[in-house]
């Protein structure tokens, strides 16, 4: 005795398959946005660090200015 699948069968996996593909592409999307995120995190504490530079260049500049007045 042979059987032929129940056609509702197949629907109920594709409904599963459907909903397993919505929650990967919902994941890669969050994943994406953290990704962007760090990116712009990077790029602000790359800044911070350009400006820090600067400060202590313009810092040793003056302090060199003042010992040079200072004598």
């Amino acid at each position: 005795m042979n059987l032929a699948p129940n056609p509702r069968d197949f629907i109920v996996i594709d409904k599963e398959l459907i909903k397993g593909l919505s929650e990967k592409e919902v994941e890669l999307e969050h994943l994406k946005t953290v990704i962007v995120g760090l990116n712009e995190k990077l790029k602000v504490k790359e800044d911070i660090e350009a400006d820090l530079s600067h400060s202590r260049v313009q810092l040793q500049s003056a302090e060199q200015a003042r010992v040079v007045l200072h004598h």
